[in-house]
């Protein structure tokens, strides 16, 4: 084989091993979150959704997914759940990669009692918001919270302009 020829197969084997890897890990962590949920399942009556959405540099939109909660013994848990790629930031988009991610870890929409979302209208608007779909279609009981963070982060901003 030319280098050329080699270099390409060697390039192509890493792709596949990294593929590989990836699958896998993908598989292993949704079977360690299933079981992170578990006390939740037998027991713990209420979580928080928290999400943002981010375009990178490609221009890919992701959404991230975390839940927190408090455990059997009172104590703060906040899990990292996943990362999707979405096809766009609409709210109707965000909403359904929200109920995906729930479905996925089979925690059903009548436990969710908070969401926690930037003040972003597709995320936080009180019309046709994320938050808004959210709780009209799957959680009616439901409070939404404006993300600390992200109020943190206009308030550094808002001083850092003065």
């Amino acid at each position: 084989l030319s280098t050329g020829t080699s270099s390409v197969l060697k390039m192509l084997f890493i792709c596949v091993i990294k593929i590989w890897v990836f699958v896998a890990f993908k598989e292993h962590m949704q079977v360690f979150l299933k079981n992170q949920l578990k006390p939740f399942n037998i027991g713990v009556p209420y979580l928080s959704v928290m999400d943002d959405e981010v375009t990178d540099l490609r221009g890919r939109t992701t959404l991230w997914f975390c839940l927190r909660y408090l455990d059997l013994n009172g104590e703060p848990k906040e899990i990292f759940i996943s990362l999707q790629e979405l096809e766009n930031t609409e709210a109707t988009i965000i909403k359904e990669g929200i109920l995906l991610a729930l479905g996925n870890l089979e925690v059903q929409c009548q436990h969710v009692k908070w969401l926690s979302f930037d003040g972003a209208s597709n995320m936080s608007g009180k019309q046709n918001g994320t938050q808004s779909q959210m709780i009209k279609y799957h959680t009616i009981d439901t409070v939404y919270v404006h993300c600390r963070s992200h109020l943190l982060q206009l308030v550094c901003v808002y001083a850092a302009h003065k």
